[in-house]
């Protein structure tokens, strides 16, 4: 939800195109949106900057699927993350212009195009067992208007693999570091 979709909203209701009742319902889903099993945070775009994300582990397919129809409804970018391929896939069905990284066990859908940051974001990893990391921590600052440069495999036990990557390192806005084989 964001300011467009509230003046929409209220113009339609002006001009009769949307009851009072029906807008009513709508606001008073604004901030969140009970699902029973899930409360939507559709204002969370306003107050941090970001969209929810949906942890999906641990969660039924169907209710994977009913947050995020929810999220659509409001226009919002969608953020799934430890998602199963099931899941996945049948979220793509659901819009083909979901981003499903099968590595990072993350799907993204921008509805809502975000301002992009003017600098990177920097992520390092010690080792390539921490490439399923890295593949999230990318798509995760992706949807949220940043790009990304990986530094794979620069580990301390080879400091010179992190030092070459120096210059890309003091450009950046910010450096994530995944080391340790992070756990999935």
């Amino acid at each position: 939800m964001d300011e467009a979709y509230l003046l929409s909203l209220l113009n339609k209701i002006k001009s009769g195109k949307v009851s009072v009742e029906k807008g009513l319902q709508d606001i008073k889903n604004l901030p969140y949106e009970d699902l029973g099993y899930a409360k939507v945070d559709h204002h969370r775009v306003l107050r941090k900057g970001y969209p929810e994300a949906i942890y999906c582990e641990g969660k039924q397919d169907e209710q994977i699927i009913g947050i995020v129809k929810a999220l659509i409804k409001k226009n919002s970018n969608i953020i799934a993350t430890r998602i199963h391929d099931e899941a996945a896939q049948k979220l793509v069905k659901l819009d083909s212009r979901f981003i499903h990284n099968e590595m990072g066990r993350i799907c993204t859908l921008e509805l809502s195009p975000v301002a992009k940051k003017p600098k990177p974001i920097v992520i390092a990893s010690g080792g390539t067992s921490d490439l399923p990391v890295v593949e999230e921590a990318s798509e995760t600052a992706k949807i949220m208007g940043n790009s990304v440069i990986p530094l794979v495999d620069v580990g301390v036990a080879g400091i010179h693999r992190l030092l070459d990557k120096r210059n890309i390192l003091e450009e950046a806005g910010v450096i994530i570091v995944i080391a340790g084989m992070e756990e999935l």
